[in-house]
């Protein structure tokens, strides 16, 4: 009898623990590790997305939100200077992005992270060190 109560308190302070452990939260700045010239940032509900390429560098921000695998990320816009710019058929380049990146996130350590379902942040991130 004696055993079954140690036992009992054992397994409920087991689960009690394993329900305060909350999965790695994704704020702080990401670098993308398959040699995609992409960074992401996420604080304070805002993301940042910096793109490199052909020695121009581009940042989209927005707002995005997280719930459990799920990152949702809404608003994006453009630097006004790069508003400025017409794409084809007279569309702003405002216009022609999307109004919404849903992805799936994988923690594979705690600073490390996988990101499928948006060809704009689909890949393999690193953590960077503060």
């Amino acid at each position: 009898m004696r055993r079954a109560a140690q036992l009992t308190i054992l397994l409920i302070a087991g689960f009690s623990l394993a329900a305060c452990m909350a999965e790695p939260g994704i704020e702080g700045t990401w670098v993308s590790e398959d040699g995609r010239p992409v960074v992401l940032t996420f604080g304070g509900g805002k993301a940042k997305i910096e793109i490199s390429a052909f020695g121009q560098d581009v940042a989209l921000q927005g707002d995005y939100t997280r719930d459990q695998n799920r990152l949702a990320i809404k608003h994006l816009s453009l630097p006004p200077d790069l508003e400025k710019l017409r794409g084809m058929a007279g569309k702003s380049a405002q216009e022609r992005l999307p109004d919404q990146i849903d992805a799936t996130i994988s923690f594979k350590t705690e600073s490390e992270i996988v990101l499928s379902g948006h060809k704009l942040i689909d890949g393999v991130y690193k953590r960077k060190e503060q």
